[in-house]
């Protein structure tokens, strides 16, 4: 279990995952090639919804670790940004 101090470094390290790619205005996340995209929305998605909910931790680290598979699929494909926040998710808080 994490500590308060690295859960709330976790839940911030995945919110600013999700702002980047899943903004409002689309630019980032049209930028990425058709298959990123198919592959990385539902899961960001998921996780943006455990952060709107304030979901548990627990809830919050899986979504995160179906957004790090989805992004196996792809990381030859990923912007190198992009694929160094999922892949510092995996350190984060602990």
């Amino acid at each position: 279990m994490m500590s308060g101090q690295a859960e709330v470094e976790y839940r911030e390290a995945v919110d600013r995952l999700v702002s980047l790619v899943l903004t409002d205005d689309s630019v980032y996340l049209d930028s990425l090639t058709d298959r990123v995209q198919d592959e990385l929305t539902t899961p960001l998605s998921m996780a943006a919804a455990v952060l709107e909910e304030n979901g548990s931790i627990t809830d919050l680290v899986k979504a995160v670790g179906v957004v790090r598979a989805a992004a196996d699929l792809v990381r030859s494909e990923l912007p190198h940004e992009l694929r160094e926040m999922i892949e510092a998710l995996r350190f984060t808080g602990r």
